[in-house]
């Protein structure tokens, strides 16, 4: 966003040939002086303009001179990865050369190492960054036994971490339903319809990781992943907060009047609670959606810091991190090269909309659409999440540079600004204090269609 500076000249009249000399960044008179944007950026001009009869009108001043804002040097390495990969199948990582500001630093050179615990990793990735490059090194992962696999990277001295969810296959042999069904296809539960199906394979820890399909002439498109049925966050306060994901242990499914449905329970334990949780997951007949309704109940007091649905990851092992279009409605609308909370018409801190006020969202959703896909996530604002409190928190970034994920986060947890989250936070700094035995509750549709959002593909 352009800053104007004005300067008036009352006396003496400036006569033609008269020179005056503004100088940014002087604090010699007390003021805070000028630091260049942490933003690199070419061609940067201060647009000069004269108004010399004070009629609102000023001529801008020819052969303004414009200046390259560049990356700093490299101190930051990011690992890219998706949220979710399958045993022994090939996923995309990309390492990326940053300065401390997030820009990518074209001119490094260094051999890159990169591991995962446990020693089963396999990869094609390049591993150096070279002269004259993109600062970007990328490849194909393979890793082979399941569960939340940490791979580490290096070069130059400079380390990054990255966790990845690795999941058995969901490989369903039936193809689409004329109606509504709920069913187990050998390790792998299925709700599907003629439209959209979601897939839940069972894991060595439990059912957890999801993935949304959608039928695309005769064959199913991978729309995006759920690396969990949602995650509690608790602890005490002063004390980061112990980031419990939700896998559960009993899957089953069932039927109800022209829809299908399939539920997940189990109890989990967090900082030293027991919790009980289930997902009920529900798909009309003809409907492109899936309705998630999350319940959990502490089985003694607990100190809360956010409740999570589960979190849809669109585009995770499908169209990645790229898009034709993404909505948050009230608040952005970005294209193929755009990023969610970009500074693009306005400054940081402003421009930062991941988790906005419930009131600055004109419409209960977010989206993101590529190819011929569009993922979505509804809520009802209305709803009481604690049986007291409505208006749950909505996160949406688009990419998820946040977290260097590969993907699009679309999120709903609890609680909201209104009930004391800071906005733009993931969790309460100070814990909310949870009465055993109080059920907690969030109600989301996570949706597929063939309707794009407008723009061009970026494939």
């Amino acid at each position: 966003m352009p800053c104007v500076t004005r300067v008036t000249v009352l006396y003496p009249p400036l006569a033609e040939g008269d020179t005056g000399v503004v100088t940014y960044g002087d604090a010699a008179g007390g003021g805070p002086g000028v630091q260049v944007q942490p933003k690199a950026e070419r061609d940067v001009r201060f647009v000069v303009g004269v108004e010399g009869d004070r009629d609102g009108r000023a001529l801008d001043l020819p052969d303004t001179r414009g200046f390259d804002v560049v990356p700093g040097p490299f101190a930051v390495l990011g690992l890219l990865t998706p949220v979710v990969a399958e045993a022994g199948k090939p996923f995309p990582v990309t390492l990326e050369a940053r300065d401390r500001s997030g820009n990518v630093v074209p001119a490094v050179e260094g051999a890159v190492s990169l591991t995962a615990e446990g020693g089963d990793l396999k990869t094609d990735a390049r591993r150096a960054f070279g002269a004259g490059g993109t600062g970007q090194a990328s490849g194909k992962v393979t890793l082979t036994r399941t569960g939340v696999r940490l791979l580490k990277a290096t070069c130059n001295g400079v380390a990054a971490e990255q966790s990845v969810v690795v999941s058995r296959s969901a490989q369903v042999a039936d193809g689409a339903k004329p109606k509504a069904t709920a069913y187990q296809d050998g390790n792998t539960y299925v709700l599907g319809n003629a439209h959209v199906r979601l897939l839940v394979p069972r894991n060595d820890f439990g059912y957890g990781v999801a993935f949304l399909e959608a039928e695309r002439g005769d064959q199913w498109k991978r729309v995006g992943a759920f690396p969990s049925l949602g995650e509690l966050r608790v602890g005490a306060q002063g004390k980061p907060a112990h980031r419990m994901p939700v896998w559960l242990s009993e899957a089953k499914p069932g039927s109800a009047t022209d829809a299908a449905q399939l539920v997940l329970s189990g109890a989990v334990e967090a900082a030293g609670v027991q919790w009980d949780l289930s997902v009920l997951c529900v798909l009309s007949d003809g409907a492109k959606h899936v309705d998630l309704h999350c319940t959990a109940t502490p089985k003694a007091d607990a100190k809360l810091r956010a409740f999570y649905a589960p979190p849809f990851y669109a585009g995770d092992g499908s169209f990645g991190a790229a898009k034709a279009t993404a909505l948050f409605p009230g608040l952005e609308y970005r294209t193929a090269d755009e990023v969610s909370s970009g500074d693009y018409g306005i400054v940081p801190p402003f421009s930062n909309r991941q988790v906005p006020h419930p009131y600055k969202v004109t419409m209960p959703m977010v989206a993101v659409a590529d190819g011929d896909v569009c993922a979505a996530v509804f809520w009802d604002p209305d709803q009481k999440w604690d049986g007291v409190h409505a208006c749950p928190s909505a996160c949406f970034a688009s990419p998820e540079r946040w977290e260097n994920r590969a993907s699009h986060l679309l999120a709903l947890f609890a609680p909201a600004e209104l009930d004391g989250l800071p906005e733009n936070a993931r969790e309460l700094p100070e814990p909310r204090a949870v009465v055993a035995g109080k059920p907690l509750r969030a109600c989301l549709e996570s949706a597929s269609s063939g309707r794009r959002l407008g723009g061009r593909s970026s494939r």
